[in-house]
């Protein structure tokens, strides 16, 4: 029941839940932890919400450019407010226009990706930086380029990965 109740409220706050198949480990009891991705609200009213109901199981799939460009909030200051519960992270970026938003290639948006690569690492942060590209002329290349971009950094703050 606690279960539904989460996400009949995350669905009327307007959040969405995905799942992240192996990057969303099972919580203690054995069963699935959806998470819920940040973007139409700022990370101190997710966490709120999140820690208002109880469940060990709902987790937080952090997408900085949505955090950028449709809740104008910090996505390096929201790592630290919900830090514990980030399970999955996507590589992507944006800006917050007057009317609207645009996701544009890694690195040329709003997002401070040294700041945010910093405070993943601090928080012991060791799962996936998924590139997302939903928009653009040439998506390959972007994806290429943010790979590109993504290992330059990593490897210039001195942060371990996996390739």
């Amino acid at each position: 029941m606690k279960k539904l109740l989460a996400l009949v409220l995350a669905l009327v706050m307007g959040l969405s839940l995905v799942a992240c198949g192996n990057n969303n480990p099972p919580a203690e009891t054995g069963e699935s932890n959806p998470p819920a991705e940040t973007g139409t609200e700022k990370a101190p009213v997710l966490r709120r919400f999140l820690d208002s109901l109880g469940a060990k199981g709902l987790r937080v799939n952090y997408d900085p450019a949505n955090l950028v460009m449709v809740a104008g909030d910090d996505p390096v200051a929201g790592v630290a407010v919900l830090g514990d519960y980030i399970v999955h992270t996507h590589a992507k970026d944006g800006i917050k226009k007057t009317e609207g938003f645009l996701e544009v290639p890694l690195g040329t948006g709003g997002v401070d990706f040294d700041g945010y690569l910093k405070a993943l690492d601090s928080i012991g942060y060791k799962g996936f930086l998924t590139i997302e590209r939903e928009v653009g002329e040439t998506p390959a290349a972007d994806i290429k380029l943010a790979f590109d971009f993504l290992e330059g950094k990593l490897s210039s703050l001195g942060i371990a990965y996996e390739r």
